[in-house]
């Protein structure tokens, strides 16, 4: 989709008819779906690793750790 700015018309084979798909992305934005999606998938992932949840808003990056022992694999 990034090779011509996410034109609904060249889903890649397998999808759903594009009208489908845009359809149901809208209607998961418009009601909260895809918001929600975003929010928890990135504990669910944590929570399947083994490392502890993350705090709201603990979005720490591999430059702004303090030291290794701040992520779960102990190596940045």
């Amino acid at each position: 989709m990034t090779k011509n700015a996410a034109t609904w018309c060249d889903l890649p084979q397998g999808f759903s008819p594009w009208r489908n798909v845009y359809w149901y992305f809208y209607k998961w934005v418009a009601d909260g779906t895809l918001e929600g999606i975003v929010t928890k998938l990135p504990l669910v992932h944590r929570v399947a690793q083994g490392w502890p949840p993350a705090h709201p808003g603990d979005n720490r990056c591999a430059t702004c750790a303090l030291n290794r022992n701040d992520w779960p694999t102990g190596r940045l």
